[in-house]
């Protein structure tokens, strides 16, 4: 690593709220790059970044670099590393968003011109999500699972490990409240349909197509983070969830191998 990185890592090294508002402006500045500010809201428990065009929140320092090239190019990069370069959303899209988080992909869409309904467990991450909503943006607080229940949940964000499967590595535990995605948004959806339904459930995917099992006729495309996360055996869900969505009509479109990202589409056969 060069020198001047290096030293930029142990700068910002265990530093929070203002601490790390103050030396990460003074490291922007030192990049060159003086329209990036950082603020910390101590009312909300929660960062903002201005990077000269646009603001997001977030909930955590570590999450910072994400934005290094700025907000509208990170929200670009995701958007594509779950649909590819090819799927784009009909007009008024319906899009929902299982593991919103910060509420990355849900501002994507909405940049699309989409409304979005955002579902995120995490108490500290839907903060930072409900800030960055907007009049199209839904941010709802629930983890999406085969029956209502509540769940036990292990938030590990600052890992990327959270979710109701334990990963072996430290966590908090909470209990969250988990709804079926087809009870809980129909009344929203009225006749309209999904265009696209974007999952990343750390492991639990399976479990959250099988609470959508009466919508899914009503769904046009799914982007899944199918890779290595359910438990601390660290399974992928590739397989059981291929096979669900192939069996009701779905094929793969797109698959990003860094990510382990793929993208089901309706078959011609299948479409509505």
């Amino acid at each position: 690593m060069p020198l001047k990185y290096a030293l930029m890592n142990a700068l910002l090294r265990n530093a929070t709220g203002e601490a790390f508002c103050r030396r990460r402006n003074w490291l922007e500045r030192f990049k060159k790059k003086p329209a990036f500010q950082f603020e910390y809201k101590h009312e909300d428990q929660c960062y903002l970044l201005h990077d000269g065009q646009r603001t997001i929140h977030f909930a955590r320092p570590n999450r910072s670099p994400y934005f290094a090239d700025g907000i509208t190019t990170r929200l670009n990069r995701l958007w594509h590393t779950y649909v590819g370069p090819h799927y784009q959303l009909p007009p008024n899209a319906v899009v929902v968003d299982c593991g919103a988080n910060i509420g990355e992909f849900a501002l994507a869409a909405h940049d699309r011109g989409a409304e979005v309904f955002a579902f995120e467990p995490d108490p500290v991450e839907f903060a930072a999500l409900r800030m960055n909503a907007s009049e199209r943006i839904k941010p709802l607080n629930f983890a999406l699972w085969n029956t209502e229940a509540i769940l036990q949940f292990h938030s590990a964000n600052q890992t990327g490990d959270s979710g109701v499967f334990p990963s072996g590595r430290q966590a908090e535990t909470m209990r969250v409240n988990a709804v079926r995605l087809d009870e809980c948004i129909t009344p929203w959806l009225r006749n309209r349909r999904i265009a696209l339904l974007k999952l990343e459930a750390e492991g639990a995917e399976p479990e959250v197509l099988e609470g959508a099992a009466k919508l899914l006729d009503r769904i046009d495309a799914i982007a899944a983070d199918l890779g290595p996360e359910r438990g601390a055996e660290r399974a992928t869900t590739v397989v059981p969830v291929a096979q669900l969505l192939i069996a009701n009509g779905f094929e793969i479109s797109h698959f990003d191998a860094v990510r382990c990202t793929f993208l089901f589409t309706r078959t011609p056969s299948a479409a509505v």
